[in-house]
């Protein structure tokens, strides 16, 4: 028998329970291994033309790691966060917030191309899982 971790939810029995909707926690399923977190700010100063600004974040893992990354503060209502990529775009404005990996680093970049001056808030989480690229 190998040896596992499971955690059944309240009435269920972790010893016998086999449906995974039953159960908390199963080392038999692979999870997500938080490794670094944190927010950037990008502000850009519209002018009209076409701009752009990077961030970069250190990880220094040494393989491409599973990231998520959300923006908001450049949209309609603050309070909303989007999961990048996220672009908006009419006529006259096109807003971008996108978010990349290499075996070094996580960057945040952010592109502006309105007259408007916008303000992106990235929240970005970084795991020790490869993504096996």
């Amino acid at each position: 028998m190998s040896k596992k971790v499971i955690i059944s939810k309240e009435g269920y029995d972790a010893t016998s329970e086999t449906d995974p909707d039953n159960l908390i926690f199963s080392s038999d399923y692979g999870t997500l291994k938080y490794y670094l977190n944190g927010n950037a700010s990008i502000r850009i100063v519209g002018d009209g033309s076409d701009q752009s600004s990077t961030t970069t974040i250190n990880h220094a893992l040494g393989y491409v790691p599973v990231f998520l990354v959300y923006v908001n503060g450049f949209v309609n209502d603050a309070s909303d966060y989007y999961l990048t990529p996220y672009y908006s775009s009419t006529a006259v404005v096109a807003r971008e917030a996108t978010a990349y990996a290499t075996t070094s680093n996580l960057y945040l970049k952010m592109r502006n191309k309105s007259s408007s001056t916008y303000t992106a808030n990235f929240y970005y989480k970084i795991f020790r899982n490869s993504v096996g690229l």
